[in-house]
């Protein structure tokens, strides 16, 4: 068995042992049954991959786009766990930040080796600085997160911090999106052009299921739509499938070829 035939049996049992995962804690949600069992099974389909990062890092080399990605789900790891058994919600959000932060990492230095495949050695590619447009990002999501603080110097606004974190959260998330989408789609990165998509398509899925926890949750901090409150319990049988997914396709993103860090 050559080296692809390895990696790709690790990517089928990796996808099967996942798949698992959601039929279980979707049919114990499904049918009300042992929900910390339910959530034990969520926090254990993050865990694998995390571990499945860890084992690409050890047989395809501990490059900083794969280690980046390695701790990016560790911390998904955490603020899952304090998201699914405990009450510190804004700490749950707030790690999750972190996570964006890294994701930011990864994307913008992707980017970087498409100015260097332009052939601008001399200018774009040494005046592009990952840092700048990092902190760039982080700006425009101080910017937006600081608009609750503000109002609440007017109106009550329940949980504020909460509200402003998850506005500086899905702001990052954003701008993390788009430009993986461009990224995505770009030919001259033939050689991961499936590795990419899958992250994209990961992050967009991930994307898709905190703006449906988000949207079922306004009831509980703010006095709007009081019926969405409701219909939460069949929300989750939609959301958690589609975040873990959504994880099980970043990490397979880790699987690439080229190295984006040279």
């Amino acid at each position: 068995m050559n080296y692809d035939e390895g990696r790709d049996n690790l990517a089928r049992w990796f996808v099967f042992l996942a798949g698992l995962l959601i039929i279980a804690f979707t049919a114990f949600d499904l049918f009300h049954f042992l929900p910390a069992v339910s959530d034990a099974f969520k926090l254990a389909g993050i865990v694998l991959c995390f571990l499945f990062t860890v084992v690409i890092v050890c047989l395809r080399g501990a490059d900083f786009d794969r280690v980046v990605l390695m701790v990016s789900l560790f911390f998904a790891i955490i603020a899952d766990a304090l998201l699914l058994f405990t009450p510190f919600y804004f700490w749950g959000v707030l790690i999750f930040c972190i996570v964006q932060e890294l994701q930011s990492v990864r994307i913008f230095s992707i980017r970087r080796s498409v100015v260097r495949m332009d052939g601008r050695i001399s200018a774009s590619y040494r005046s592009y600085k990952v840092r700048n447009y990092v902190l760039l990002l982080n700006l425009i999501q101080l910017l937006f997160a600081a608009v609750p603080v503000a109002i609440s110097f007017f109106v009550d606004i329940p949980q504020v911090e909460l509200i402003s974190v998850s506005v500086f959260y899905i702001v990052g998330f954003i701008g993390n999106l788009i430009p993986l989408g461009t990224i995505s789609r770009d030919v001259r990165l033939l050689d991961d052009m499936l590795p990419l998509r899958l992250y994209f398509i990961g992050m967009l899925l991930y994307f898709i299921c905190d703006i449906l926890l988000g949207v079922f949750r306004i009831p509980e901090y703010l006095p709007v739509l009081p019926q969405l409150k409701d219909g939460i319990q069949y929300a989750l049988l939609v959301i958690w499938p589609l975040y873990l997914a959504g994880m099980v396709c970043i990490a397979l993103g880790g699987l690439r070829s080229q190295r984006f860090y040279s």
